[in-house]
């Protein structure tokens, strides 16, 4: 029973335990249950929010089509509207462009982009005034309606129409009423406050030279009225408009006007473009050569417009007639004649439009064949324009030049004997007058080596319009053909042949890089082949001589042979452009274009005052002073000429200066040197009397005058205003003053820079640079003109031509410098008139008139003043041989000298050395390049022991890397210096050599000169041969020192004299410390301080040490570390300089932390010799305390030098 009931109890106890489990199961389940519940209500929301997103989305969409095909409805409203307003504008433009041909103004696109600019920036910026930059006056044709010649519209013909009594346009603001001002004239607040209040526009001239006026300060604001400025309102109607106009460049404008106006202001540059100056020089010449064909033309292009015209108002008046009725078209009576007659006139016009652009055609061919002279002329007046940049005083005038070439071609107008001649040769000749009249016309104004560059690129202008060269060579030729412009553009052909002995190695491949030019191709074989015909090309004087050699390259053109000598002879480059452009222009200027009395009065002019420039005192180019000039144009025009001296108040007392025959008594010229005291009062009161009375004033030493006040400038604007511009009428009215037409004005000033002109007058004058030429044919052409007012010369002119010719000589001299003479001498026309005064009355008084004119002008006119021994040697032995009958000089090379040469043994192809051996060379050449191959060999062995033989790895550190490379670099040094001293000894043992290096060498040692070749490697410029050997040795020492002691600690001492390349040096220091310390170099800077005496070397292990370093101009104070003042001339030693580099947010502590510091540069050098300070040469810069200002240091121009040891 009770084993029953225990298993009854167990039984219930297991059914438990599963009721206990299902219940827990179906609990659990309706857990899930709940879960599953809750996701479906959440799906249900989020497919809800889905339907509503879904339909806000198509919503949306609907919307966004319906914006859409507004849009594109919008667009395509916009596009044809856009259309409407282009067919609008291009017959506006086309009305507007019409309408300015038929005024003939300028058809060159910039040109009548400027003036488009300018009348937009009047409608669209009624209040911000446009300033025109306007050197050419073009002003007026621009804003201006008024037809420049109005005769063309009245000639008749029967072949044309002339009926031109159209209206230009209606399109062009009606300028008819502009006033023009100058802003010199008095009453000026007047005159533009009237035409503020009356809406006229007004164009001031001369912007640059307006006073201080408050009316124009206010009109020059963007609104006008009280509340502007303090003062009385100014009424300002919305039509008025207000032009300024200038002559001044821009790069000139923030110098001479107030730089605040500038930004308020529209500039608009109206100069004229090349393709302008080519239409007008084009008219020139065919009223020159053709007047009634130049007639018929204009009366031909009137006629087109007027057809042009009369067709398009035809049409508009149709289709007004159609598009716009008032009434039933069929309805209205006149509606059918008025199209018949207006489709008869539509189809009448074209045939006589074509009639007429056939005729026009016709005669433009007739132009074109007159064309090219016009665009040679336009290319030399822009080449004109580059040369004027490169001094503030010149002067590139439109119309002058355009006077100029009117004048040349009057001068070669056609005759009735040679009209026929052929049109080629004709335009030709004219080609040549053009250019000729052009270059004469700018050559007083320019210096004579600017005048060079000017005729080379008339020249290169010349050869660029026959296309006879691309402008690849012509960048080749400016740029040298290893600029990288160059090596990209002429890339190296393949297959290079070898490279000649006697070419250098750099010639040699800019001469592969040339045969990618057509002309020059195959170039290097022939220089290869014929080498000895080469060679004796290459030696010619005159490089622009004949053909070059072999039948190959003979065509070459003159370009192409002045490339060629560029190439190959870089050190006559300047020949070769003098010879270019003497062959193409014809003969220098300076030999045809000398100044004399004449050539200067004809370029004068009562209004245009002529500003005299003189070379700087002390220069080669030395000129008798400019009044002895004005002293010749005031005899020819019988003036007195004055001066006004102290104690005389005003000038009203004349003290004469030259005592000569008077014609006209009441002619007078007043000389008043400015910079003496009461000068501006003597200028003010002579202005206006040699003004009025037609006298001359000189006003001399303008350069002394530093400060020109306006109560001195106000004069003389006013009085050069007076017959300049259209302003003409109003200032005469205002002073009441009338410019006698034989008033002249001289300025006389030094050419140092800054200009000695304000910029007020720097515009209105005309610039004549006074200098000796550089060549002995231009000097004596000057001379010759000096002596043309001389009684002596006009007595025996056959006479005077051997002192002439002494004093052009001595004159010539001076240019070559400390090469010919110890010092420069002051020597003027004095000499050469008292020489002059003197050889007529020893004549008269001597038994042996030439030996006492040869002693007076050897030790007394042009030696009394030289303390130099060779010197008054040389000019004494020069007088005896100029003014000796019977010289004792060389024989002339004429045509016998060279049939002597031609039958003499030397054949053709075994040209002598430059050098005749053992001639002229010193007896001690021989033991110095024994030395120096000694040196070369020792230095050699040396270095050959401290380079690694093959390649490190790893790769060296920045620092040793650059030491190998300084000693690479060294030993290719030693190399060549070895080949040519090896070279040398053969040539003096009696071996020929024909390498033009070797013979370079041998001629700069036999002069005891350092060799050109050697100099680029040495960083300390030139010595001495033997000391430079010297120099090179302790160089090759101290490498192979610091190879031993660079690759680990200590720090160890350098000189920076002692590398080629010493920057580089302070590049590895940085590279070193970037790569221990894992930086950029960005990150990283130098750090240099001066260690005291005290410290060791070897306790800095980090940075490097610079030793052998001198200050100059300056005290070292080694105790209290700082710099002082010294007046001795010694260089000091400084301690050694430790260089570390450092983050640029550290830095090392210095002593006098409060004394100011001056960055003092430190430079490679010699012991006891100058050196170049130019700031690209410095090494570094060390900030030094010091007891003295830093500017005083800087004008004390302290500096360190690094020396050898």
């Amino acid at each position: 029973m009770q084993a029953q009931t225990q298993a009854q109890a167990y039984r219930l106890r297991a059914v438990l335990d599963k009721l206990q489990e299902v219940s827990e199961r179906q609990q659990a389940r309706g857990q899930d249950v709940r879960v599953l519940q809750e996701k479906l209500r959440k799906a249900k929301e989020k497919v809800v929010r889905c339907r509503r997103r879904a339909e806000q989305e198509e919503a949306v969409q609907r919307q966004q089509e319906q914006d859409c095909q507004q849009r594109q409805a919008r667009l395509e409203d916009l596009a044809a509207e856009h259309s409407r307003l282009e067919r609008a504008q291009e017959e506006a433009l086309e009305k507007v462009t019409r309408a300015w041909d038929r005024d003939r103004k300028p058809q060159d696109p910039a040109s009548r982009q400027a003036a488009a600019l300018l009348h937009a920036a009047a409608r669209i910026c009624p209040r911000r005034w446009p300033l025109l930059l306007d050197p050419d006056q073009q002003a007026l044709t621009w804003l201006s309606t008024v037809p420049r010649a109005k005769d063309d519209e009245a000639c008749a013909n029967p072949d044309v129409r002339l009926e031109t009594t159209e209206p230009s346009s209606a399109a062009e603001p009606p300028e008819q009423t502009l006033q023009v001002l100058s802003a010199m004239d008095p009453g000026l607040e007047e005159s533009l406050r009237a035409a503020a209040g009356s809406g006229l526009p007004i164009l001031l001239l001369h912007a640059e030279k307006s006073p201080e006026s408050p009316i124009l300060q206010r009109l020059l604001q963007k609104e006008a009225g009280p509340e502007l400025a303090p003062g009385e309102a100014v009424q300002m109607l919305p039509s008025f408009r207000l032009y300024l106009s200038t002559s001044l460049p821009l790069h000139t404008l923030g110098q001479e006007m107030e730089r605040a106006l500038l930004p308020s202001l529209n500039v608009v540059d109206l100069s004229l473009g090349e393709g302008a100056l080519e239409e007008l020089l084009l008219e020139e010449l065919l009223l020159v050569e053709c007047h009634e064909a130049q007639s018929h033309w204009r009366r031909l292009e009137l006629s087109v417009l007027q057809v042009e015209d009369e067709l398009a108002c035809a049409e508009e008046e149709l289709i007004q007639l159609i598009s716009a009725p008032e009434q039933a078209l069929l309805e209205t009576e006149a509606f059918l004649p008025m199209v018949q007659l207006l489709d008869t006139q539509v189809e009448m016009l074209p045939p006589s439009h074509e009639h007429l652009c056939s005729l026009r055609q016709g005669h433009r061919a007739i132009r074109e064949q007159y064309r090219p002279a016009a665009r040679l002329g336009a290319a030399l007046h822009q080449a004109l324009r580059q040369v004027c940049r490169l001094h503030p005083l010149y002067c590139c005038s439109a119309t002058a030049g355009l006077a100029a070439a009117r004048r040349g071609l009057l001068v070669t107008r056609w005759g009735g004997t040679r009209r026929q001649e052929a049109l080629e040769a004709r335009v030709m000749e004219l080609r040549r007058a053009l250019a000729w009249a052009l270059l004469t016309y700018a050559q007083p104004g320019l210096w004579e080596r600017h005048e060079l560059l000017l005729a080379l690129l008339g020249a290169v202008a010349l050869q660029r319009l026959d296309g006879h060269f691309s402008s690849l060579a012509w960048l080749a030729f400016c740029q040298g053909l290893r600029a990288p412009t160059a090596t990209r553009l002429l890339p190296l052909p393949p297959g290079t042949p070898p490279c000649p002995a006697w070419v250098d190695a750099e010639a040699w491949e800019e001469c592969g890089r040339l045969e990618a030019l057509p002309a020059c191709q195959g170039l290097q074989v022939a220089l290869a082949g014929k080498a000895a015909a080469w060679q004796e090309y290459l030696r010619l004087h005159c490089t622009m001589v004949g053909p070059v050699p072999g039948p190959s390259h003979a065509g070459l053109g003159s370009f192409q042979r002045a490339l060629l000598w560029r190439v190959l002879r870089p050190g006559q480059l300047c020949s070769v452009a003098a010879d270019l452009a003497a062959c193409l222009m014809g003969r220098p200027m300076a030999e045809a274009a000398a100044h004399s009395a004449a050539t200067l009065y004809d370029h004068s002019q009562s209004h245009v005052p002529i500003l005299f420039l003189t070379p700087l005192p002390g220069t080669a180019a030395a000129t008798p002073h400019p009044l002895h000039w004005i002293q010749q144009m005031a005899r020819q025009q019988h003036h007195e000429v004055g001066v006004a001296g102290e104690g005389q108040p005003g000038g009203a007392q004349w003290a004469q200066l030259w005592v000569t025959p008077l014609c006209l008594p009441q002619g007078k010229v007043m000389v008043v040197t400015l910079g003496a005291p009461n000068c501006l009062q003597r200028v003010g009161e002579a202005l206006g009397t040699c003004a009025r009375r037609g006298h001359w004033l000189v006003l001399d030493n303008c350069h002394l005058q530093t400060h020109w006040p306006p109560a001195m400038l106000a004069p003389l604007q006013q009085l050069l205003g007076v017959s300049q511009g259209p302003a003409k009428p109003a200032a005469v009215a205002a002073k009441g003053k009338k410019l006698h037409p034989k008033f002249r004005l001289w300025l006389i000033a030094d050419a140092r820079l800054p200009c000695p002109l304000p910029g007020a007058l720097r515009q209105s004058v005309v610039t004549v640079c006074c200098e000796t030429p550089m060549d002995l044919p231009g000097a004596l052409l000057r001379v010759h003109s000096l002596a043309q007012d001389q009684q002596a010369w006009r007595v025996q002119p056959e006479r005077g031509l051997p002192l002439l010719a002494l004093h052009a000589a001595l004159l010539h001299r001076q240019h070559y410098g400390r090469r010919t003479q110890a010092a420069h001498y002051f020597w003027t026309e004095a000499e050469l008139f008292a020489g002059l005064r003197a050889q007529e009355r020893l004549s008269q008084v001597v038994s042996n008139p030439e030996a006492a004119l040869q002693e007076l002008a050897g030790s007394i006119f042009y030696g009394g003043h030289i303390l130099d021994a060779g010197d008054a040697a040389v000019v004494q032995t020069l007088s005896q041989q100029c003014l000796s009958q019977d010289p004792h000089l060389p024989p002339a090379r004429g045509v016998q000298t060279l049939c002597a040469a031609v039958a003499g043994t030397t054949a053709l192809g075994k040209a002598e050395p430059l050098h005749p051996l053992g001639q002229g060379l010193p007896p001690s050449l021989g033991l110095l390049v024994q030395q120096g191959l000694e040196m070369v060999r020792e230095l050699e062995a040396a270095l050959q022991q401290c380079l690694p033989c093959g390649p490190q790895r790893p790769p060296p550190r920045p620092l040793l890397r650059f030491l190998l490379d300084e000693a690479g670099n060294l030993a290719a040094l030693l190399r060549q210096v070895g080949v040519d001293l090896r070279c040398t000894q053969q040539q003096l043992q009696g071996a020929p050599c024909t390498v033009p290096r070797c013979t370079a060498v041998l001629r700069a040692l036999g002069r005891d000169r350092l060799p050109h070749v050697w100099l680029p490697p040495t960083p300390t410029g030139p010595q001495h041969p033997s000391a430079w050997l010297e120099t090179l040795r302790s160089r090759g020492q101290l490498l192979c020192s610091y190879l031993g002691a660079g690759t680990g600690p200590p720090a160890p001492l350098y000189h920076l004299a002692a590398f080629q390349h010493p920057r580089r040096l302070l590049l590895a220091l940085l590279q070193d410390t970037a790569r221990a310390e894992n930086q950029s170099l960005e990150q990283l800077h130098l750090s240099p301080q001066v260690l005291p005496s005290c410290v060791s070397r070897h306790s800095h292990r980090s940075g490097l040490l610079l030793g052998g370093l001198e200050l100059r101009n300056a005290w070292w104070d080694e105790d209290r570390a700082r710099l002082q003042a010294t007046h001795s001339t010694q260089p000091c030693p400084l301690p050694l300089v430790w260089v570390q580099a450092l983050r640029k947010a550290s830095q090392l502590p210095g002593a006098g932390a409060l004394l100011p510091r001056y960055h003092c540069p430190i430079y490679v050098g010699l012991v006891q010799q100058p050196t170049c300070l130019k700031s690209h040469r410095a090494v570094l810069h060390l900030a030094l305390p010091c007891t003295m200002p830093p500017a005083l240091c800087m004008q004390h121009r302290l500096h360190i030098v690094s020396v050898l040891p």
